[in-house]
């Protein structure tokens, strides 16, 4: 896919996101609102805006900009370019590029330069890991706000998934916050 095509795929899913039922009453949600599967947007005078979801200590507007630039990017272990890159490359490359934040290079550095959390307190920019292999933890991404990451996958480059498709669910291994 062309990295125009990507942006174009990417802001068309940030739009979906963005796109929920404003008619429902708040003693009477169904269960997939209860469950927090639906996005509730806030309707302003001059017509609906972003759901209200909480910043953390990094701007999700700038995270989501940077990672726009890399959609598409095809997979390439070791790598940390825009011709290629991995998992943690991208790590490395979207908080360098977004907040100036040098991070380490690799999934099992980078869990020692977080704080552990719990999935429900999960906040854009936080990084989500999990375990694809019967060795240690081999995956990282980055959290983008409702329950989806961003990260470079071996078959399809980089990519914006959700914490619940099936396999992410079954590999999840927690998710932790960069330490001050």
């Amino acid at each position: 896919m062309k990295r125009r095509e990507a942006s174009i795929l990417l802001i068309f899913l940030i739009t979906l996101w963005t796109v929920g039922c404003t008619s429902s009453k708040k003693g009477n949600r169904s269960e997939k609102e209860k469950k927090g599967k639906v996005i509730r947007i806030v309707t302003a005078p001059n017509g609906p805006v972003e759901p209200n979801i909480p910043e953390g200590r990094y701007d999700r507007k700038v995270l989501i900009k940077v990672v726009e630039q890399w959609i598409g990017t095809p997979y390439k272990y070791g790598g940390s370019t825009k011709s290629g890159v991995d998992c943690s490359g991208l790590v490395w490359q979207v908080f360098n590029e977004a907040y100036g934040i040098n991070l380490k290079r690799s999934s099992i550095e980078l869990l020692t330069m977080v704080v552990l959390i719990k999935e429900d307190a999960l906040l854009p920019g936080d990084l989500v890991f999990f375990k694809t292999s019967d060795k240690e933890v081999n995956h990282v991404g980055i959290y983008l706000g409702e329950r989806r990451f961003v990260h470079s996958s071996t078959s399809r480059g980089v990519i914006i998934s959700g914490l619940d498709e099936p396999y992410y669910r079954k590999h999840y291994q927690g998710a932790g916050r960069i330490k001050n």
